[in-house]
């Protein structure tokens, strides 16, 4: 059994912020889901996912011009079937999860651990990250599929309570987890829809807080340069390297994929990726 770490207090509320019922982080005040993957939008106690479980927040004027491209928004469940993307999911998670053991292997991951207010999951610890093997990662890509597709993840008989009951973790290395895992899947769901609906690219977008690594004023200024999110803010990116990038919206080439990979696929990262579409003639994100 673990021997329990203090716990650090949850980040300061940013101006304007609103505190997740679950976990206590304070998120952007427009955000429509906590970073630990609970609705900010729903009345119901019971955690689950945002209308939009896949990140993707399309224009309104364009909603009818995405859902003619196949991007609709639905459930998980919904989702992955009608996208026909679930063997394609099933080996993204299975490599997905393989990030596990080196959570807070760099000082950078360090870092933004910390500036979540979940380092004491790194402390104090008897079962490192770093020991868990292959037959538990078997364990929690299937239970990390399971709570995805049934909107359970967050919730204490969700991921969360399965981490605590299998490997005698604590809730801050549980929740590390779950947050980390939560936010590689919603991104990794995102690119599958997307480029299996033919998407050309994707606009990056971060939380504009002072929690987004690299920004100036916040506790990851320092952040080297090709994990720097702050400065993606806005760019549209493409999904695959190409020899002959289109041009994006902005009237600039797409630029190639960053070398961390698409919105969320970094440690706790909470950015978020609008697909591109080509309909008509006409870029719709």
């Amino acid at each position: 059994m673990l021997v329990a770490a203090k716990q650090s207090p949850p980040p300061q509320k940013d101006d304007g912020g609103q505190k997740c019922p679950d976990c206590g982080l304070f998120n952007p005040k427009n955000a429509m889901r906590c970073d630990c993957g609970r609705s900010l939008i729903s009345s119901s106690n019971t955690p689950q996912f945002s209308s939009e479980p896949c990140n993707v927040r399309p224009r309104a004027s364009n909603a009818q011009k995405l859902a003619q491209a196949g991007f609709v928004l639905s459930s998980n469940e919904q989702i992955i079937r009608q996208a026909g993307i679930k063997a394609e999911l099933e080996a993204a998670v299975a490599t997905m999860v393989q990030s596990i053991p080196r959570l807070g292997s760099t000082d950078a991951d360090s870092k933004i651990i910390q500036s979540e207010g979940l380092g004491a999951a790194l402390e104090n610890s008897l079962l490192p990250f770093s020991k868990i093997d292959e037959d538990a990662l078997a364990l929690i890509r299937q239970a990390v599929l399971d709570n995805y597709l049934t909107n359970r993840f967050v919730s204490n008989g969700g991921i969360i309570g399965f981490l605590k009951k299998s490997f005698g973790m604590n809730h801050q290395q549980a929740m590390l987890v779950a947050r980390d895992q939560s936010g590689k899947i919603h991104g990794i769901v995102t690119m599958l829809r997307a480029q299996k609906a033919d998407s050309v690219g994707y606009q990056w977008s971060t939380a504009k807080d002072t929690r987004v690594r690299g920004n100036p004023r916040g506790a990851c200024s320092d952040m080297p340069e090709a994990e720097n999110h702050w400065k993606r803010e806005g760019r549209f990116y493409l999904w695959a390297s190409s020899e002959n990038p289109p041009i994006a919206p902005d009237g600039h080439p797409f630029r190639h994929p960053p070398a961390d990979g698409p919105p969320g696929l970094s440690t706790l990262c909470r950015c978020t990726a609008a697909p591109v579409f080509e309909i008509g003639g006409e870029l719709v994100f």
